[in-house]
């Protein structure tokens, strides 16, 4: 076989190849189409301006902090204090049902046996429906109240001495959390304290405590003796 007849059968080849492999991708293309990719739709969240439906024409304060009770309602814990003078404003404790219209509100005053923030800070509601609520201002307490506003329990007393050592009293405590399955409220002690406290949500007793990464929580070293007060850099 000449050169020139090598060449043909060669490109006869290479031409049969590229016709078979033209075929079998059109069977395939024909046999299982691709499929659609599945479109997902992403979340769109919408302020709703009418929400909540505020009554008496008040006005709303810094709104610090919202929860969600086992029936559905949403508690709103503002800051009445924030509000300018002249302008009306409800107690610091609202309750709203999924629809913005209100349902009650109390607290705002210091009563028998309890002491509230000078600061509003967290509400929760726990699973029995409790409402405990704690202040980031000079505040060493969290109170525990009934759905209604009847007080039932305040945890930590104006504390002279402000230390992570005491379990007794809270430092601006920040938030809490109430634990079903033991009945306890852990508290997030950390505007002036840095630790995580648990106590008995029933008793208000003493359990244990932690700081950064499970460690002993531990106060800030006491401030310079004003030894560098003087410190130049030259040239």
């Amino acid at each position: 076989m000449n050169e020139k007849r090598r060449l043909c059968v060669r490109a006869g080849i290479v031409l049969f190849a590229v016709v078979a492999f033209v075929i079998a991708g059109s069977h395939w293309a024909s046999a299982s189409p691709p499929r659609p990719a599945s479109k997902v739709e992403v979340p769109k969240f919408v302020v709703d301006p009418s929400w909540p439906h505020m009554p008496n024409g008040w006005t709303l304060g810094q709104v610090s902090s919202v929860a969600c009770d086992p029936d559905g309602n949403i508690w709103i814990f503002h800051r009445p204090r924030t509000v300018k003078p002249g302008v009306k404003t409800g107690p610091p404790v609202m309750e709203f049902d999924q629809a913005g219209n209100y349902v009650q509100g109390w607290g705002g005053h210091s009563g028998d046996g309890y002491t509230w923030p000078s600061t509003e800070h967290g509400i929760t509601v726990d699973y029995q429906g409790n409402v405990w609520i704690s202040g980031n201002g000079n505040d060493d307490q969290i109170l525990k109240f009934t759905k209604d506003g009847k007080f039932i329990m305040q945890i930590g007393h104006p504390a002279e001495k402000k230390t992570n050592a005491d379990t007794t009293s809270l430092w601006r405590p920040a938030d809490v959390y109430v634990y079903p399955k033991t009945n306890e409220i852990f508290v997030a002690d950390g505007y002036g304290n840095k630790r995580v406290i648990v106590f008995d949500a029933e008793t208000g007793a003493y359990k244990r405590m932690w700081g950064a990464f499970g460690n002993t929580p531990m106060d800030d070293p006491p401030p310079s003796s004003g030894a560098y007060h003087n410190l130049r850099i030259l040239d």
